[in-house]
C-alpha cells in the first residue's frame, strides 16, 4: 500500500476521534437552554457564605455547572464587600456559621438587596433568625437537591 493510498483511505473514513458536528436549529438550543435553567434574562447571581472552604468550592462548581454565577465568601467583611459592588439574588448560607453570623449576614444582605431570597443549608431551622429566615435545606441532601431548590427560588424572584 503507498503512502498515497493510505493518505486517500484517512481523508474518506477521517481521523478515528472524528465526529461531525451535532447540528441543531436556534429554536432547539433556546428550548434546551430554557429546559437547563441556563437561559435566563439575566443571569442569577448566588452569594454563598461558609466557613468550610471546601464545601463552599463544591457547591460553587454545582452550581455554576447548572448556570448560575456564584460569589463565595468565609468571612462577613468579604459579604459587605460582595453585596456593596453587585446584586445578588439568592444568599446562600451554610450550616458552618454561628447563629451570630447568620443573622449578621442575612441583616446585611437584606438591607441592601430587600428582594434577594435566602437559602439557609442546615438540618434544623432553629440556628438562624426566625425573621426572615427565607427557605431551609438539610446541608445533607446532595447536590441535586441543592440544584432543586435554587431553581424554585429561581422561579420565585
Amino acid at each position: 500500500m503507498t503512502g498515497a493510498t493510505v493518505i486517500s483511505i484517512l481523508l474518506r473514513i477521517g481521523p478515528p476521534s472524528y465526529r461531525r458536528p451535532e447540528v441543531r436549529s436556534q429554536d432547539m438550543r433556546l428550548k434546551e437552554g430554557i429546559a437547563q435553567g441556563a437561559l435566563m434574562a439575566s443571569p442569577i447571581v448566588i452569594l454563598m457564605f461558609g466557613l468550610d472552604s471546601h464545601l463552599l468550592q463544591t457547591r460553587r462548581w454545582v452550581l455554576e455547572s447548572s448556570g448560575y454565577q456564584v460569589r463565595t465568601a468565609a468571612e462577613l467583611s468579604a459579604v459587605d464587600k460582595i453585596i456593596s459592588i453587585e446584586k445578588i439574588d439568592i444568599l446562600i448560607l451554610c450550616h458552618s456559621l454561628s447563629l451570630e453570623l447568620c443573622g449578621r449576614a442575612l441583616a446585611l444582605a437584606c438591607s441592601r438587596w430587600p428582594r434577594m431570597k435566602s437559602l439557609i443549608l442546615d438540618s434544623s431551622a432553629f440556628k438562624c433568625p426566625s425573621r426572615r429566615i427565607g427557605e431551609v435545606l438539610d446541608s445533607m441532601e446532595g447536590p441535586e437537591k441543592l440544584i432543586a431548590k435554587v431553581h424554585e427560588l429561581v422561579l420565585s424572584i
